[in-house]
Parts: C-alpha cells; structure tokens; sequence
C-alpha cells in the first residue's frame, strides 16, 4: 500500500526522523494522511471529526521520537491513534450524555448524530449500514479499517494493537455474519479474504 510518497520521495519514517532535528518536515506526513485519517473519523465522531483529526496529528507530532522508523509508512500508528482519540470522544459524549439526561436539558452544540446515523448517512436507508451497527464493536472496528479505510490486515494489526491472527479471525467473523443478514441463505459469495481464522 502507498505511504502517499513517490518512489522518490522520502518514506514517512524518513520524514519524522528529520523532523526530530526539523520540526517543520512533519507537515509532510499531515499533508499526506490528512483526508485518510479525517474520512477515517468523520465515520466515528461525525462533525467533530476536524477538531479530532487535528488532535490525532497533535498528538503524533508530540510523539514522534517513540515512533519506529522500521516501519516506512506511518499510516497504520495514526490510525492507532485516531482510533483511540474515538474511544475517548465516545466516552465524553456518553459522559455528557448521562449529564443532559440528569439535567433534562440538551446542550446548543450536542452532536445529534449516533454512530448508526452516521452509517445512514453514509449508505441511506442501506441494510448494510444496519447489519453493520449491529456487529460487536470489537469485530466492526477492524472490518471498517480494512473494507472503508483500506487498510491491509497488518495494519490493521498495528492500528488496533492486537495480532495479525486476531484481526483475520474478527474480520472474517464480521464477513460471515454480514452475509447471514443480508443473504438468505446465509451468503454464497465471494469468500473471506485471508481464508479461514487464525485465532
């Protein structure tokens, strides 16, 4: 998969060990992960996706002394990072929430849309978007990493912080299940990608 350089252009690793010395040289990974990443939460944290895309590339410039320049493409330690910048906002808002319904009153700014709205707007009036919603999180999570965001299993892997083998088996959990909702037979097409679980 593309890191977003040219064969000539420095890889990301590259860049962020430059910028150690020039702070300025990360803007190029911002430049190329940008809309990934922002398309990535839009999908999560709906309108707050700017502001959260923003904290992902905050919290990357500050960390990237930990970062491991073995890796040349640092999009799947972003993701890792937006994804739990995700969990964070849910648990704020679920905070806030519980807060709204004490008080009975809605505050000005509360963002209406749920994770299921989102998903609807995404696909209106889809049934995918429902089956979707109703997969364990733990298993929707990776599934939309790889189908939406286009991520390769390993890094999936790397974004979620779980095994190689996790991932396949919740993907292809979530691909099987998907098929029993929306087929009626329980799903005759296209096999699983990656083939049978690992774990």
């Amino acid at each position: 998969m593309s890191n977003g350089a040219s064969n000539s252009d420095p890889t990301d690793a590259e860049v962020i060990v430059r910028s150690l010395d020039q702070p300025a040289r990360f803007a190029t990974v911002f430049d190329r992960h940008y809309d990934a990443i922002h398309r990535y939460l839009w999908t999560r944290v709906g309108r707050r996706a700017e502001d959260v895309t923003s904290e992902v590339f905050k919290v990357a410039f500050q960390q990237r002394e930990r970062y491991d320049p073995s890796f040349p493409s640092a999009r799947p330690w972003l993701f890792g990072i937006a994804a739990r910048l995700a969990k964070q906002q849910h648990r704020h808002e679920a905070r806030n929430q519980e807060l709204v319904d004490r008080i009975g009153s809605n505050p000005a700014d509360a963002d209406p849309a749920s994770p299921e709205e989102r998903l609807h707007a995404l696909a209106p009036s889809s049934p995918v978007a429902d089956a979707l919603m109703q997969l364990p999180a733990r298993d929707r999570e990776p599934l939309l990493l790889h189908v939406w965001d286009d991520l390769p299993y390993e890094e999936v892997a790397r974004a979620l912080d779980v095994p190689l083998g996790t991932v396949r088996s919740r993907i292809h959990r979530a691909r099987e299940e998907l098929r029993s909702r929306l087929t009626p037979e329980g799903g005759h097409d296209e096999p699983a990608q990656g083939g049978a679980p690992h774990g």
